[in-house]
Formats: structure tokens, sequence, C-alpha cells
């Protein structure tokens, strides 16, 4: 990783990783705190069968991903929002200090303060625009409202 980073940073912009809320925090740490890493980016799904027992996937989805024909699957909505939150929330509590965008989950404006109040510097938005497109404006408005410059 840090090679490429390396590589990238010859072309002069600022290079923000995308990781999953699944990488152990000493992984994000070694990335973020790299010196061409200008920001982490965490985390719109997680593998289908990760974090939750089988138990669980199978009470949800069934034996295997509704998603398996096109070679996977993944969580997103709210309980990627809860996973990602704490992810955030346990990087800032080690002392990673530089930006952090953060997304999963977000269905509504009141998503926004929750990824604030973890530790993120700003928000993106997937699932919503899907599942809750009526929310999607509001949404933005909250995020710049919390985010923005004024």
């Amino acid at each position: 990783m840090s090679v490429g980073l390396k590589i990238l940073s010859e072309l002069g912009i600022p290079l923000q990783v995308k990781v999953n809320a699944l990488t152990p925090i000493e992984a994000a740490l070694e990335i973020g705190n790299n010196q061409n890493c200008d920001s982490l980016c965490v985390s719109n799904a997680i593998p289908y069968g990760s974090y939750f027992p089988e138990p669980w996937w199978k009470a949800g989805f069934g034996d295997k991903s509704p998603l398996a024909k096109y070679n996977g699957g993944a969580l997103s909505e709210d309980p990627l929002r809860n996973i990602t939150l704490a992810w955030i929330e346990k990087i800032r509590r080690v002392g990673f200090s530089k930006p952090i965008n953060g997304g999963g989950g977000i269905l509504k404006p009141d998503h926004v303060d929750q990824y604030r109040d973890s530790g993120a510097d700003s928000v993106f938005l997937g699932s919503i625009a899907v599942l809750r497109g009526w929310r999607v404006h509001k949404t933005i408005e909250r995020a710049y409202k919390l985010f923005g410059d004024e």
C-alpha cells in the first residue's frame, strides 16, 4: 500500500484510501498515517457472512447471499451504520487525526449527526438514493449544515 501511495502522490492530488469497517484499526492506522495518505473513507459495505454470527445472516437472507449468483453480496443499511460508527469512534480514540469520510446506512438526516458525533469529517450517501430517495435533499442539506464552510 505504501508503494502505491508513493506512486500516486506524484499526481499532486489529495489521496483518500477507502477501507471497510472490518479493516483492523492497526492496519488502517498504518495506511492512514502514511505521509502520502490525506484521509480515510470508511465503509460502504462489508462482505456477506462477515461480522455477525451465521444464524444472524441465515435469519435475514437464507443460506447464501441473494447476490451469490453475481459472485458476492454485502451488508449495508442500518446494521452497517452501527458497525461503521463504532469503527470511526475506535480509530479516533487511538489518536487518528486525519479526515475521515464515513458512510453506510445513512437513510435520513439524523444519521449524518451520528457520523459527525462519531468523529467523521464528512459523509457519503449510497443506500438512501435507492431506498429513500425523497430524503436525499434534506440529508445533503443536513450534511452541509454540519460539515460545510458556513
